[in-house]
């Protein structure tokens, strides 16, 4: 006879696991009770793991990883990503935007340079300021770093401004000495 919280088992004394129903010869938890789940001798509650819409990979603490398109919020559930945004902050907006081709305006990432939108899609760009549409974003040719007012900084020493970027024309002479 064993004493409480002990269970005979192929002749011996061994320590009782709660909800187990099945044990081994040597007297460890091989099955748990329905709705148990076995988990290092012992049989813990199965916590069932609801569907997440737009989430590849359930957890039981949320989801572990959204579909494209999507982020984790903290409530561990997907939410729409917002174009162009590479920070969000808690309450889903945005807190930092992927440059040159977007820039933060009340918490939302908006185009630089786009004028006209289909949704969040940039369907024209401003060809005054010299941008151009090209895969959804607005880009001036030649240059690095650009604004709503054009470009700062061109490649290959060109001139940058409201106009775009221009290949330098020869030398120019700011103070001229004459012989």
């Amino acid at each position: 006879m064993c004493a409480q919280a002990y269970e005979l088992i192929g002749g011996k004394c061994v320590k009782d696991v709660d909800q187990c129903t099945q044990y081994n010869q040597q007297g460890s938890c091989q099955v748990c009770q329905s709705g148990y789940l076995l988990n290092s001798g012992s049989c813990v509650p199965q916590i069932p793991i609801q569907p997440i819409p737009n989430c590849k990979q359930v957890t039981e603490y949320g989801c572990g990883q959204c579909d494209s398109g999507y982020r984790i919020d903290p409530q561990g559930k997907c939410q729409s990503s917002m174009p162009g945004c590479l920070i969000h902050n808690p309450d889903g907006s945005c807190k930092q935007c992927l440059a040159p081709h977007y820039e933060l305006a009340q918490g939302k990432c908006q185009i630089v340079g786009c004028t006209s939108y289909h949704g969040s899609a940039c369907t024209c760009c401003d060809t005054s300021l010299g941008f151009r549409l090209t895969n959804g974003v607005c880009e001036i040719d030649n240059c690095i770093y650009f604004t709503n007012k054009g470009c700062s900084l061109c490649k290959n020493n060109w001139s940058a401004g409201s106009w775009g970027c221009r290949q330098p024309e020869g030398k120019v002479c700011l103070i001229c000495k004459s012989d």
